[in-house]
């Protein structure tokens, strides 16, 4: 496939040891998987005398009981490196799983001036600890916690937000004005709540009819159907499948994207928000001609993130990297200080078969507000943030 010759990315592991060696590291060529012999990576790391002036480091776990999603998202990486023009990129990798990693002292290995960028970690708190100790150097956590964000932390998983924002926008065009919401009594509710009085705010929805939220702690279906008949809404958002959205006659269901990959089979005729099919179809290709497995959405963050900083990270990120629109496998995006990654969203689907279909042909991205900002296999959905 490619030449020896023309090996476009050096991919170094840096491992703890077990043995007095702090460190140890080894390279990977392309068409290597993500295993590592560390017998072999501590000598290399004694005979390396210093590392590359373009280093990005990249923390994800490699062992315990994430190891799989770490080894599954290190894979995209290695595949966005297949696929890359440019070999000044060195991608450090650090497992964050280790009993034995001392994290403080990730700021002596690693010189700031030569490090341009940081793609991981995966949880929340450890993006808040890890990002503390790299004030100066932008991180792009898998996280989709928004309070994560800051000048130079940005969440990249797929935000609840960014789902709210496509359904409110595409509600506003097919004139569905009054909506009822029923969220469960618990923190992804809290959380569901809050970003949609900010965009029905923002986007001034109640100016044109009325978004009325009932919380619950049990409900059945039969208490939906009462709630729609004494409401006379004609868009509903639900968060479970307690009923079934083909049986409310002249109804819209909206629902999260995690909520549809998990329970498939139980929505069909619901609608929710998602990312272009035909980019994330040819990612998913890539990914299984190269592996012989299914990647899920969080392995496509980590391909579009690795994409995008080989032709951002060289001379350092700049100010025109935070104005301008991003093409990736999720279709297109922007990254904004304190906001995060910003996805176009369309709306799709659930079909009687259980396939996905573009609804009202809306194929057309949205421009995100500029004020605001699944791997169903993996567990990794839009709950995420509560970790």
């Amino acid at each position: 496939m490619y030449q020896a010759t023309k090996l476009l990315l050096l991919i170094i592991f840096l491992l703890i040891s077990c043995t007095s060696q702090k460190y140890s590291t080894t390279s990977v060529s392309q068409k290597e998987d993500a295993a590592v012999d560390i017998s072999h990576a501590t000598k290399l790391l004694m005979e390396k005398q210093k590392m590359s002036s373009n280093q990005v480091l990249l923390l994800l776990p490699l062992s315990g009981p994430h190891g799989e999603i770490g080894n599954s998202l290190l894979k995209a990486c290695i595949l966005s490196a297949r696929e890359s023009h440019d070999n000044q990129i060195n991608f450090y990798v650090v497992d964050t799983a280790n009993p034995n990693l001392e994290k403080h002292t990730l700021c002596e290995k690693f010189n700031s001036k030569n490090l341009k960028a940081i793609v991981g970690p995966i949880f929340f708190y450890e993006a808040r600890q890890l990002g503390a100790l790299f004030p100066n150097i932008p991180m792009f956590t898998f996280s989709n916690n928004l309070n994560v964000n800051n000048s130079h932390v940005f969440s990249c998983g797929i935000s609840p937000l960014d789902e709210i924002r496509a359904i409110f926008a595409y509600a506003k065009r097919r004139r569905l004005y009054d909506f009822l919401v029923l969220l469960p009594e618990n923190e992804l509710g809290n959380q569901l709540q809050q970003h949609i009085n900010q965009e029905a705010s923002q986007s001034h929805f109640n100016d044109f009819g009325e978004v009325e939220i009932i919380r619950y702690r049990s409900i059945s279906s039969q208490n939906i159907r009462n709630f729609i008949k004494n409401s006379k809404k004609k868009a509903v958002f639900l968060v479970d499948p307690i009923i079934s959205p083909k049986s409310l006659a002249d109804i819209h269901v909206f629902t999260l994207s995690s909520s549809v990959f998990a329970h498939q089979e139980r929505w069909q005729g619901a609608y929710f928000a998602f990312s272009n099919e035909q980019s994330l179809k040819k990612f998913k290709d890539k990914y299984e001609k190269a592996y012989g497995s299914t990647p899920g959405t969080l392995e496509a963050i980590g391909y579009d993130i690795c994409n995008l900083l080989y032709d951002n990270v060289i001379n350092g990120i700049s100010e025109r990297f935070f104005h301008v629109e991003h093409k990736g496998s999720l279709g297109t995006f922007f990254i904004k200080k304190n906001n995060g990654l910003m996805r176009n969203f369309c709306i799709k689907q659930v079909s009687d078969d259980s396939n996905f279909t573009d609804s009202d042909d809306d194929r057309e991205e949205n421009p995100p507000n500029q004020s605001i900002h699944s791997s169903k296999k993996q567990g990794f959905n839009g709950l995420e943030s509560l970790k």
